[in-house]
């Protein structure tokens, strides 16, 4: 009796050779969330055309059984007809894209479904191909994924549960959330009217995002000049540390060598 065939829309996280000919692919998909496929056979030179087509950032439909945590490929193809997505990525764009793709991999559990975070990463890759500031969606990216894997901070109130106020100062403490400003904390940080304060562990630095209630306009307000890009970033750190864990991530070493890259042409 033959087993039955699921069909999925998903992309390509990361691949790597399983014996001679095939590979072990990472797919994050609407259904299923992140899961693992074996492409059997991928390696032979009669299954190039079909090797092309599984690459990281192109939007793939899926053809696959399999009852266990290792799905088996059966025919794959895009979603659409366009270029194949890693064509579209270079230098900065295709570093912030494997970070994207690096953070799926490390803070996901397997086989469960994020319909929100799947719609954040799709829309991540396209705006990525534009040219522009990156840092502003990665941050919107990551604070999806926060909120996905269930540790985004509220930033609509604060730890005593009052509304957040413009015209108030706040510092951010880990795994609580944003609290009121108070003499104490003004000795260690500059209190700056109608902005969050952000505290990481001892220290209390920075400027994160005015005060607002509704969150859509917190996040854009949080993301809206570039101090604020720098220091939503040191935020999304820390709580994206809880779980990717303390490894390094090699997609920032990408990173660092174009800018390493960069400073040497100049």
């Amino acid at each position: 009796m033959s087993m039955a065939t699921n069909s999925v829309f998903a992309y390509i996280l990361h691949s790597r050779p399983y014996q001679e000919s095939s590979q072990i692919i990472q797919l994050f998909s609407l259904e299923y969330g992140r899961f693992s496929m074996i492409a059997k056979g991928i390696q032979k030179r009669r299954a190039q055309a079909r090797k092309a087509i599984l690459q990281p950032f192109k939007e793939l439909q899926i053809e696959f059984t399999g009852k266990s945590d290792l799905k088996t490929l059966l025919q794959c193809e895009p979603r659409s007809f366009e270029k194949l997505g890693g064509a579209f990525f270079q230098g900065e764009s295709l570093a912030c894209a494997y970070y994207a793709n690096e953070l799926l991999l490390r803070a996901l559990p397997d086989n469960q479904e994020f319909d929100e975070l799947y719609e954040a990463y799709a829309r991540l890759l396209s705006q990525l191909k534009e040219a522009g500031n990156f840092f502003s969606v990665l941050r919107r990216f990551e604070m999806t994924l926060l909120k996905s894997v269930g540790i985004a901070p509220d930033l609509s109130y604060d730890i005593a549960g009052d509304p957040v106020q413009a015209d108030e100062s706040y510092i951010f403490l880990p795994q609580k959330g944003f609290s009121l400003v108070i003499n104490s904390v003004e000795k260690v940080a500059d209190r700056i009217p109608g902005r969050v304060i952000l505290g990481l562990g001892s220290d209390h630095e920075g400027v994160v995002e005015e005060g607002a209630a509704d969150e859509q306009n917190a996040n854009d307000e949080m993301l809206s000049d570039r101090e604020s890009h720098y220091l939503a970033r040191k935020l999304t750190r820390n709580l994206l540390q809880e779980v990717v864990g303390s490894r390094p991530l090699q997609s920032r070493r990408l990173w660092h060598q174009l800018k390493f890259n960069e400073k040497k042409e100049k």
